[in-house]
C-alpha cells in the first residue's frame, strides 16, 4: 500500500468517525454531557483535519490518485479558504502537470 493509499484511508477513518459523532444523539440537559460531546467533537475533526491536510500534501502518483484528491478538494471546499488551500492547491497542480503532462 502506496502512503499515498494510507493517508487516503486515515482521512476517510477520521471524516467518518467525525461524522458519525455529529449524527449521535445528544444529551438532553446534561451540561456536563454536553461539554464531553462538544470536547469530543473537537478531538475528531482536529484528527479529521490532520488527515485531511496530510493526504493532500501528498503527490500523488497516478492520475487516479490525483482524482481522489480533486474530488477531497471539491468535496472539503479546500479551495475556499482552507488554512493551507496555497500549497494544497499548489501540489495538485503540480501533480497535474507531472502526471497528466504540460508545462
Amino acid at each position: 500500500m502506496s502512503s499515498f493509499d494510507e493517508r487516503l484511508s486515515a482521512y476517510r477513518i477520521a471524516k467518518a468517525t467525525m461524522d458519525l459523532q455529529q449524527y449521535a444523539v445528544r444529551p438532553n440537559g446534561d451540561r456536563k454531557s454536553l461539554i464531553e460531546l462538544d470536547q469530543k467533537m473537537d478531538q475528531l475533526s482536529e484528527a479529521h483535519s490532520e488527515a485531511l491536510d496530510s493526504l493532500l500534501l501528498t503527490k500523488a502518483s497516478t492520475q487516479g490518485e490525483l482524482l481522489h484528491k480533486l474530488e477531497i478538494i471539491v468535496a472539503e471546499e479546500v479551495h475556499d479558504n482552507w488554512h493551507l488551500s496555497a500549497p494544497i492547491m499548489a501540489l495538485a497542480l503540480d501533480d497535474a502537470r507531472r502526471l497528466i503532462g504540460g508545462a
